[in-house]
């Protein structure tokens, strides 16, 4: 059956080497993924049971790259089990490694190892172009992996060849050479190690489970953000986290509207293995803050309302809403707080910062949240909205134009040839293109007479029309 549907799928689509088509079957190790899709605008896209190790060669090099079973790849695979228990997609699941290996010949970026989450994305994707952003992104994780291996093992080597050194090193008597300072020798410091500076900042966040001001994280958006968009959410949320705690006055954090089964929590759980544990100093709950705290406190921050947040009211709970919105800028937040009845409140980011154009004002969420643990430490606006992004501003992206354009001159400067066709705006405009006309050192002579970008913006004076006089000389030239 595998060779009469291998033969059906060839029928339209692209042309196979004799190493696919003769592909041993004893490399069927690995369970993998399949496209519902298979047939898109006219063409056939195959997508195949993807083996991790297609020859020995490629064995050897992916023993020390092959993915961690974490929880995301126990769940991904357990559904990829349930998929594939039907003969349909048993069916498609068998070829999908097809299309993979093509892409993987044709010099696409296709990971060596594509783990079980990558999998489900490709079986939700429904058209080939995301399939190949899906295994391109795979293949970035992977080389990320590799250089982070090949840098520990480096690092390894030498910490060994320093320990080496040190044992063949001749002991010395402290009174006749004095004190030596250094690793493993005489300091009045002792080594501060991880795992203390992590007790430290869980102790921090712990004394603000009791006594520190409340904020609360809505996680009800989770429905309306892409997988994309769920992962740099999570990433937000675990930087938030790991600031807050690390803070002179960190927040009594609050996880609400929070699925324990859901994507989200999955990928946190990726992100902070410990999240769930009973110790962990931090609140995550289903509920909603409408059940756990009264509605007269609570504030909700939304970019879409006209209020600004004049100060920081310590007996106030803000709500942030854990959502990350790329590709749809739909007011959610304010439309929820509407209909419970909340109050609402902006940053006043118009009052301090001045925005570029084409730049949102939609922040991310640890953003949002480093801005709120400084105003409430330092009750500085100034100092609060550092946080904003630089290149958001008006003034950053002039000073980056400027210097755009200045190095563009510059560059063109030293190269004067390489912009004699295009001499000014004069000529570009001017009807009768007599640019053409002249040769490459009288434009090069012009140009030459042309003031620099500089000396205009000191000067403020426009650049004189010389293709007036240009043209009377070649009047000239041409009646003679």
């Amino acid at each position: 059956m595998y060779n009469n549907v291998l033969r059906t799928c060839l029928i339209g689509s692209r042309k196979f080497s004799t190493k696919v088509l003769t592909r041993s079957k004893t490399n069927n190790n690995h369970l993998n993924v399949l496209s519902c899709n298979c047939v898109s605008h006219g063409r056939i896209y195959i997508v195949a049971k993807q083996n991790y190790t297609t020859n020995s060669t490629e064995k050897e090099d992916n023993d020390n790259i092959k993915f961690s079973m974490t929880p995301e790849n126990i769940a991904a695979q357990q559904k990829i089990d349930a998929y594939i228990a039907d003969p349909e997609n048993e069916k498609r699941f068998k070829v999908l490694q097809l299309e993979i290996d093509v892409m993987r010949q044709n010099g696409e970026k296709v990971p060596k190892n594509i783990p079980p989450y990558i999998m489900i994305q490709l079986i939700e994707a429904n058209s080939y172009n995301k399939r190949k952003k899906i295994l391109a992104y795979a293949w970035l994780v992977e080389v990320k992996k590799e250089k982070m291996l090949e840098t520990k093992r480096l690092k390894q080597l030498k910490r060994m060849e320093w320990l080496k050194n040190k044992s063949q090193e001749p002991e010395e008597n402290e009174s006749e050479q004095g004190m030596k300072y250094g690793l493993a020798y005489n300091s009045i410091f002792l080594r501060i190690y991880e795992s203390t500076m992590n007790n430290l900042y869980n102790k921090n966040a712990l004394n603000a489970m009791q006594f520190g001001n409340k904020v609360v994280i809505d996680c009800s958006y989770e429905d309306y953000m892409t997988n994309h968009e769920l992962t740099s959410c999570a990433k937000q949320l675990k930087d938030a986290f790991a600031l807050n705690r690390t803070h002179d006055q960190p927040f009594n954090v609050y996880f609400t509207n929070f699925d324990m089964s859901g994507k989200l929590a999955t990928k946190l759980k990726t992100l902070m293995p410990t999240i769930f544990s009973p110790e962990y100093p931090l609140n995550i709950t289903s509920k909603s803050y409408l059940e756990l705290f009264d509605k007269k406190d609570l504030v909700y921050l939304t970019p879409h309302c006209h209020n600004d947040m004049d100060d920081y009211d310590p007996s106030a709970i803000y709500i942030i809403g854990a959502l990350v919105d790329k590709t749809t800028h739909d007011p959610l937040s304010l439309a929820k707080s509407k209909k419970e009845g909340l109050r609402m409140a902006k940053l006043p980011l118009d009052k301090y910062l001045q925005f570029g154009s084409g730049s949102g004002k939609n922040l991310p969420v640890n953003h949002v949240f480093n801005i709120l643990l400084d105003i409430q430490h330092t009750g500085d606006w100034k100092v609060a909205l550092r946080h904003v992004p630089r290149r958001k501003l008006e003034y950053n992206q002039k000073i980056k134009l400027s210097r755009k354009l200045e190095s563009t001159f510059n560059k063109n400067k030293e190269d004067p040839t390489h912009i004699s066709l295009n001499i000014s705006d004069s000529f570009k405009n001017s009807k009768n293109n007599f640019s053409s006309q002249l040769s490459v050192s009288e434009q090069v002579k012009l140009m030459r007479n042309i003031p620099s970008l500089s000396e205009q913006h000191k000067s403020r004076e426009n650049v004189p029309d010389l293709s007036y006089a240009t043209r009377l000389k070649l009047r000239n030239k041409q009646n003679k």
